[in-house]
């Protein structure tokens, strides 16, 4: 099975906090306020790609994208 990974656009990015608010167990606020994975990808587990999912639709600036890795 083809792994997926979230990636998060740094400079897209604006801090809202929906994405870590909405799957916590994908994604962590880091000190700054913004997502921690911020500017990295985050391999998704197979379990969780549902969440994935739909943590790339709740960023207001579409800054989540969803990947075949």
């Amino acid at each position: 099975m083809t792994k997926r990974v979230l990636r998060i656009d740094e400079d897209r990015c604006m801090g809202h906090g929906l994405c870590y608010a909405s799957a916590p167990e994908l994604l962590n606020e880091g000190e700054d306020g913004f997502v921690a994975q911020r500017g990295m990808d985050t391999e998704v587990p197979e379990e969780l790609e549902v969440e994935a999912a739909l943590v790339e639709g709740v960023c207001p600036e579409g800054a989540i994208t969803l990947l075949d890795g």
